[in-house]
């Protein structure tokens, strides 16, 4: 009788080796095959510009002229984001209003983004015939193709023809500083009055902003400011000034940097009556608290009880807010120089609903604690700046409407722009379940938005 056959043991199957330069040819191989997707998805964006003409122009295709732009019928204003997307369409065929959000939306952006891509596409494709050529024999990347191609947005044909003509040959390779140059060289040559009136306006164009979105857990946030240089350096010194006395010896911020302390000092400038007293070294005079903050606070049960150390301010914008330390919102609720107002709670859990078609502000404050932004696909913009949608249309109640409609669950916060598609221009969506809506557009893409961003879920067709 033979023995048992034993199991020969199983041995791993011996790979080939992998060196580096087998992993860069991949990465050059992936880059390559990447470059000309980006180069179709432009091709694209011109076909679908054809497609989807001006029905207002004159004759397609119809050039933008000198002082217009492709926009929407005047009776529909646009946003300052529109705008941006609107402007510089000179030399390049009219696109119809409604045309950018389908394409856009397949191509996971946001309208506006979409909306600039096709005016790039259409720029390089009818000014920059040079720096197209390269682009269509993969030469230069499509995203550096678009650089040039917004730096001549809205010229005069001449400065587009300069630029193509000088940047055509190192467009693979050309920076964003190096294509302001050349701009600013060819305005002098070729059209210096008006560029001497394109600096003079750039002065009155002064501001001041807040960048409260982009406000951390730690409370910080970033201003910037835009002005005339005497004033900025007058408070640039001042700030400084106050800074100083902040880090003297026996004061509560000495030993920090000048940095931190010019930053404490911009809160204390917005107090002038504090400032005065501070420089003149009479800060132990009693004064009433001027400035004032508004917090929109979200606790949670546990936060109420004290076990969650996290609180979420929605001062920076609407729907659940930024995640802030509990620690820090004592701390701003417990400084002596601020008056603290306690508002009515919100619940969010509550649902509010009203007969009338006018929204109540009780109502918008409930949706709003809802959502953060727009609830159309891939749009970003603050949902407390546009316009609640009644998600089904509003009908009157003494005429057969049901009682309610105007509520938290049968509303939802739409930019202006995306309320206009979804009113006239065949987009439709429905409400799945809290702060989440399934989108169609007229090509019956399909899109559903949740807290969490857009998921496309249109059939994938082969």
């Amino acid at each position: 009788m033979s023995p048992p056959a034993t199991e020969s043991p199983r041995v791993a199957p011996v790979l080939p080796a992998v060196t580096p330069g087998d992993l860069l040819a991949r990465v050059r191989d992936a880059r390559s095959l990447a470059d000309a997707a980006e180069v179709e998805i432009l091709w694209t964006a011109i076909e679908w510009a054809y497609a989807h003409p001006d029905p207002h122009a004159p004759a397609a295709p119809c050039l933008v002229g000198e002082h217009a732009y492709a926009a929407p019928p005047d009776d529909r204003s646009l946003s300052v984001d529109e705008l941006v997307a609107a402007g510089g369409w000179y030399g390049v065929p009219a696109l119809a209003w409604d045309a950018a959000a389908s394409f856009a939306a397949a191509n996971g952006m946001a309208t506006v983004a979409g909306r600039l891509l096709i005016r790039d596409a259409l720029i390089l494709s009818h000014r920059l015939p040079r720096v197209w050529e390269r682009v269509t024999a993969g030469q230069v990347p499509a995203w550096r193709a678009r650089r040039v191609a917004a730096t001549v947005a809205g010229q005069p044909d001449d400065v587009a023809a300069y630029v193509d003509e000088h940047v055509a040959a190192v467009a693979e390779k050309v920076g964003v500083a190096t294509l302001d140059k050349l701009l600013d060289e060819a305005m002098l040559r070729l059209h210096a009055e008006d560029r001497e009136l394109e600096q003079l306006e750039a002065l009155d164009a002064r501001w001041v902003r807040l960048d409260e979105a982009g406000m951390g857990h730690t409370g910080i946030a970033e201003l910037e400011a835009r002005g005339d240089w005497k004033d900025l350096a007058d408070f640039d010194e001042t700030l400084t000034a106050v800074a100083e006395r902040l880090g003297e010896e026996g004061a509560p911020h000495a030993g920090t940097s000048l940095d931190v302390r010019r930053s404490i000092a911009m809160g204390v400038l917005a107090d002038p009556a504090q400032a005065l007293a501070l420089l003149a070294g009479t800060t132990d005079a009693v004064r009433r608290p001027r400035k004032r903050a508004v917090l929109h606070l979200h606790l949670s049960e546990r936060a109420l009880a004290g076990c969650d150390p996290v609180a979420r301010n929605a001062s920076a914008g609407s729907g659940s807010g930024v995640p802030v330390l509990a620690e820090q919102v004592r701390e701003w609720c417990g400084r002596t120089d601020t008056h603290l107002t306690v508002l009515p709670v919100v619940d969010p859990t509550d649902r509010v609903a009203v007969d009338a078609y006018e929204i109540p502000e009780r109502v918008r404050r409930q949706v709003l604690a809802h959502h953060t932004t727009c609830v159309f696909p891939y749009c970003e913009r603050r949902a407390d700046t546009g316009d609640l949608d009644h998600i089904e249309p509003w009908l009157d109640p003494g005429s057969g409407g049901p009682p309610g409609q105007t509520s938290t669950e049968h509303l939802a916060p739409l930019c202006r722009h995306h309320h206009r598609l979804k009113t006239h221009a065949g987009w439709s969506y429905r409400r799945i379940e809290a702060a989440t809506y399934a989108w169609t557009d007229p090509h019956d893409q399909r899109f559903v938005v949740s807290p969490d961003g857009t998921t496309d879920v249109t059939p994938f067709v082969s």
